[in-house]
């Protein structure tokens, strides 16, 4: 079988910088890579540049094959596009260590909490603060790092009982896992930042920082969708009540995961105590329900606008299936 010489293929006439877009950003994605040769040669191929030998051309040499090098052409080159390269620029700090703790919202939080935000060294990023104090909000834009899927269709926990489409809710659970909340800006202290119940969890990376515009951003006649429509606005519907046996398993719980339980539970029962998936709520036998917080199993009956919590079905091992 005959081999094709290379210089056949590209003879030294040829510049090496002929490449399959004539754009100059194309120019330089391609030459910088190592496939670049066998790219321009695939090229010259489906664009008849290149003479091939006759036991080639004759039987090889088709529309349709020229068809499908342009299409794995095309994908190559798209494989070979610059990525974004995105990276913290610091980490917050919040009271939160699990996202039962943490408030969906920060203006939804149900006692007031400091953040602090402490951004990278050695970026100067003290001087990128300047001016930015004058401001009372701040949007902080950060990476939901603990998420690793996301679903086209999810339930939100005051949407009712109908899946809706991921990009019109704030599901922490995306393609990319960005989130982006509006804080009250406390103080700055070199590279250093307070804030006001901030909604993340501990740890979480912080992207970047911006001010909020009142006169830009703020759209008080909006509509917002089917959040309208939801109880998520509305004033919590039911009482809830922790009997003495409920009391005594919280007292079993460490302080800090006391409050996060009872909160969580509060919060949770007094909007909607009804079976829900995301709500991690089910019915249990004859008039009881379960909820499910952490590894917790909290049993409770619902009696008019009363939720009454009366003690636990179960509590699996810490870390097991929570």
């Amino acid at each position: 079988m005959p081999i094709i010489q290379s210089t056949a293929i590209f003879p030294a006439t040829r510049s090496s910088s002929h490449l399959i877009d004539s754009s100059e950003s194309s120019k330089r994605v391609i030459a910088a890579r190592p496939f670049g040769r066998a790219v321009r040669f695939l090229w010259s191929i489906c664009t008849k540049e290149v003479l091939l030998p006759s036991w080639i051309s004759s039987r090889r040499r088709t529309s349709s094959m020229c068809v499908e090098i342009r299409l794995i052409l095309s994908y190559l080159v798209g494989m070979q596009q610059p990525k974004p390269d995105v990276q913290p620029i610091g980490v917050v700090h919040t009271p939160f260590k699990s996202k039962y703790a943490a408030p969906r919202q920060p203006a939804s939080a149900s006692e007031r909490t400091i953040g602090v935000i402490r951004l990278n060294e050695g970026c100067n990023f003290e001087q990128a603060l300047d001016d930015l104090q004058g401001f009372d909000y701040i949007w902080v834009i950060f990476w939901f790092h603990k998420n690793k899927n996301w679903k086209p269709k999810v339930l939100p926990p005051h949407g009712g009982r109908t899946k809706r489409g991921l990009f019109s809710t704030r599901s922490p659970h995306r393609p990319n896992p960005i989130g982006l909340s509006l804080c009250k800006l406390i103080d700055i202290n070199g590279r250093t930042i307070r804030i006001e119940n901030p909604d993340m969890l501990d740890g979480t990376p912080v992207l970047d920082i911006k001010p909020y515009i009142p006169h830009a951003e703020s759209r008080p006649r909006a509509r917002a969708g089917w959040i309208d429509e939801s109880n998520e606005l509305s004033a919590p519907q039911y009482r809830v009540l922790f009997t003495a046996e409920a009391r005594r398993v919280l007292r079993e719980m460490e302080p800090q995961e006391r409050r996060e339980v009872q909160s969580y539970l509060s919060g949770l029962l007094s909007r909607d105590p009804h079976p829900h998936a995301y709500r991690r709520i089910k019915k249990g036998e004859g008039n009881t329900s379960i909820v499910a917080v952490k590894y917790w199993r909290f049993l409770f009956t619902i009696e008019e606008t009363t939720v009454r919590v009366f003690g636990v079905a179960h509590a699996q091992k810490k870390g097991a299936g929570a």
